[in-house]
């Protein structure tokens, strides 16, 4: 282990210890097999979060958040959206990168291949499907037989490999369209954040709770998905949010 690695793993290892003497008692500490595989998945997720802060820093090309480019990363494409004030597109490349997620083979093919209507020309950015939530679904129905075609890999990420883009109350298309009505009974995402802030203020981890509740009203979005999208929203510095503890 690097000399970085293990100082940053004995500071978790010192951090957990110190609360579950002083805060509450972690019982499953005392097996140093699970503590170490608790101290592994903090720093993994420790560093998607620098990673993630790093993304909002440096994104800012075009290519980013543009399929086919060769250069295509969602989440990267939407903090260079977010700094060209296309804040709509921004967040919904979010929850279309969240949604879909990473394929540990396939990468964001699956998103790419949706935003980008399989190269058939256009785009599905906030402009085209919030002007008619059902549109994408309509789309995606007509378009099935090629998804599962012959061609490039395209399948969801392994905590969302029970999804499915099958037409129906179940799929991808029922799901975008019930996440494009939440946003559009407010207007636009910042009204979203705006009506958010007027009714438990100002706090960001009182605005994350408030929305992760909220998003109760999006389709095939559990616990995981929940606090994922809303976690890469904060990290990619697009929504002024931040994790409660709760």
């Amino acid at each position: 282990m690097r000399i970085k690695d293990q100082t940053k793993n004995n500071q978790v290892s010192t951090q957990l210890d110190d609360f579950s003497a002083n805060q509450i008692p972690l019982v499953g500490m005392n097996s140093a097999s699970r503590k170490s595989t608790l101290i592994a998945q903090i720093i993994d997720s420790i560093r998607r979060i620098e990673y993630l802060l790093q993304v909002s820093i440096r994104s800012s090309s075009a290519s980013l958040y543009t399929p086919y480019s060769g250069s295509f990363q969602p989440l990267a494409g939407a903090a260079a959206l977010h700094k060209v004030r296309q804040i709509d597109d921004a967040y919904w490349l979010v929850y279309l990168a969240t949604h879909f997620a990473k394929h540990k083979h396939d990468g964001r093919n699956l998103t790419e291949d949706i935003y980008g209507r399989f190269g058939q020309g256009g785009v599905w950015d906030w402009n085209a499907v919030s002007q008619n939530p059902q549109a994408i679904a309509n789309w995606l129905q007509a378009s099935y037989p090629h998804v599962t075609s012959a061609g490039r890999s395209r399948r969801f990420g392994n905590h969302r490999k029970y999804e499915t883009l099958k037409p129906g109350p179940k799929g991808t298309g029922h799901a975008v369209a019930t996440y494009i009505d939440w946003i559009n009974v407010h207007g636009s995402h910042a009204a979203l954040i705006q009506s958010a802030q007027a009714s438990v203020g100002q706090n960001p981890q009182q605005v994350f709770a408030f929305l992760y509740k909220d998003l109760n009203k999006v389709a095939k979005m559990g616990r995981l998905g929940k606090f994922d999208l809303l976690c890469n929203l904060s990290n990619l510095q697009i929504a002024p949010i931040f994790p409660d503890k709760g």
